[in-house]
């Protein structure tokens, strides 16, 4: 598991990224993004199977790609 506090275009976020293993016994990557704007939190989660590259480069484009006005 890795936390990081970063700026995601312009507003504050806490990123995670955790390598997990679900009730099947196959292995999940997970990218999360939190940010809070004035009272609202909102939530980006990108869940996809362990090791596909592409995907794991499709998620961090979703997340680094979050705008909140």
């Amino acid at each position: 598991r890795k936390v990081e506090a970063k700026q995601i275009n312009g507003n504050e976020a806490a990123t995670v990224q955790a390598t997990f293993t679900d009730s099947k016994k196959d292995k999940r990557e997970l990218q999360m993004a939190i940010l809070n704007k004035g009272n609202i939190m909102y939530q980006v989660i990108c869940l996809y199977k362990d090791g596909s590259e592409d995907k794991r480069k499709e998620a961090t484009r979703i997340i680094e790609s979050i705008r909140i006005k």
